[in-house]
């Protein structure tokens, strides 16, 4: 591993609700899915020597919001995917605090696919903020 350390930060999410019997089961399907989602995304991870630093499951309707300290001298990559049963689109925006209380937008993915990726590497320790956003569902979802 070299001196400016790589780190991944996974932000996971569940976007999805269930209230009959029916719905139970299928909510099994679905966390059995995205578990098996993130167990191949954290292998990569592994085998590419990196570490991860934190790890989040969330239900998300439209979008959610995280927030950590990040450290200059290391790479984050900021990782967010939704069931592939159920989401067509995942984007996520990275926001740096300008120490104003206001955020400065630093990367992004809004392709338009489940999985969205965004490389971060901070010039100084900040607050940063990680909005995920379920852009589109499947039909039917």
């Amino acid at each position: 591993m070299t001196t400016n350390k790589n780190l991944f930060f996974l932000l996971l999410g569940l976007l999805f609700c269930t209230t009959t019997q029916a719905q139970s089961d299928d909510f099994r399907k679905v966390i059995k899915d995205i578990m098996s989602q993130s167990e191949a995304v954290i292998d990569e991870i592994i085998e590419a020597e990196l570490e991860v630093v934190r790890l989040e499951y969330d239900l998300v309707r439209d979008s959610k919001n995280s927030f950590r300290v990040l450290s200059p001298n290391y790479t984050y990559g900021i990782i967010a995917f939704g069931d592939v049963n159920r989401f067509e689109d995942v984007d996520l925006v990275v926001y740096k605090s300008d120490g104003k209380g206001g955020w400065d937008e630093v990367g992004k993915d809004t392709d338009n696919t489940n999985e969205a990726v965004v490389k971060v590497e901070p010039d100084e320790s900040a607050e940063y903020r990680f909005e995920v956003k379920a852009a589109k569902f499947k039909e039917g979802n």
